[in-house]
């Protein structure tokens, strides 16, 4: 069983809700999950926001979660189906940005007592130390890294994934992943992007 917080029949406040939904959204998304914690086929995970306070058992007004999912979206941190403005009766179905899914990251310690870690850990490459499972060029990889650094391992996997798709982009041919990565790696260490961006 996937990682829940222990918000059951509880009041959430505001600030509470959004971390709420970014935690439970990453939870379901790792562990390929629906809002009401059934097995997901699809890749690309979305998720009625309204149907997850609710699977959850969150004591909340649909006011409130329409109100915090229209924040997270101005935030960068959800991509809604519909306008979270004007969620409609059903309200909005939501997926993690990258920065999203680090700022659970970020977030999960204090709500789970851990970090976020819903997927299928690799014990023995990685014991001991902190692991995320990130997006890289089409596939998901489980990737170790310094425990407690989790969103930022996720943040800069996403920024490197991105550097070697413009490298992908930018040479004419064919050109493996594994060279498209080293040149990426390498105009990062000549090149490094100011701090805050990304």
């Amino acid at each position: 069983m996937a990682q829940t917080t222990s918000f059951r029949g509880k009041s959430p406040t505001d600030d509470e809700l959004g971390d709420l939904l970014l935690i439970e959204l990453a939870v379901r998304e790792q562990a390929g999950l629906d809002e009401k914690r059934n097995p997901l086929a699809r890749s690309v995970i979305s998720s009625n926001m309204r149907a997850l306070a609710l699977a959850e058992g969150w004591d909340v007004a649909p006011l409130a979660i329409n109100t915090a999912v229209r924040r997270l979206t101005a935030a960068h941190f959800l991509v809604t189906d519909r306008s979270p403005s004007q969620p409609g009766r059903a309200g909005c179905s939501a997926r993690l940005t990258e920065a999203g899914y680090a700022r659970a990251a970020d977030l999960a310690p204090n709500y789970l007592g851990d970090a976020l870690r819903p997927f299928e850990a690799d014990d023995v490459v990685f014991e001991g130390i902190g692991q995320v499972q990130v997006g890289f060029l089409g596939n998901r990889y489980v990737i170790g890294c310094v425990e407690g650094h989790e969103g930022d391992a996720i943040r800069h996997a996403h920024r490197f994934e991105v550097d070697a798709g413009e490298v992908l982009k930018a040479v004419t041919g064919d050109l493996d992943h594994t060279r498209a990565m080293l040149m990426a790696g390498v105009l990062a260490l000549i090149f490094p992007r100011e701090s805050g961006r990304g």
